[in-house]
């Protein structure tokens, strides 16, 4: 009947007055919706977990950055105490060679 007379005009919930969407027509949207709604699910579930991995690798960077800052402050010191020991190398030698005989 729906062929010789055509598409029977209605109140649709949600899309008012019009052509009723056929229960077809419906289920195939709701499907495409729960698809979308799926991939969306799992687009949130990707971004959680990048956020995640990112949080994990900054807290890594702030390790080695703490690490390496640790490090200068004792190769600072080290070099601090090469010269000291150099300065106290030469003072000896001059040392000695003034009052110990020859170097």
């Amino acid at each position: 009947m729906g062929n010789i007379l055509g598409k029977k005009a209605g109140y649709a919930k949600g899309l008012g007055y019009g052509v009723v969407p056929s229960k077809a027509s419906r289920n195939s949207q709701s499907s495409v919706n729960t698809s979308l709604l799926e991939e969306l699910r799992q687009y949130k579930e990707d971004l959680k977990n990048a956020n995640d991995q990112l949080k994990s690798q900054e807290a890594k960077l702030q390790s080695y950055e703490e690490r390496i800052q640790t490090q200068d402050t004792q190769i600072q010191s080290l070099v601090h105490s090469n010269q000291e020991i150099e300065k106290m190398l030469q003072e000896f030698l001059v040392w000695k060679q003034k009052y110990g005989g020859s170097a």
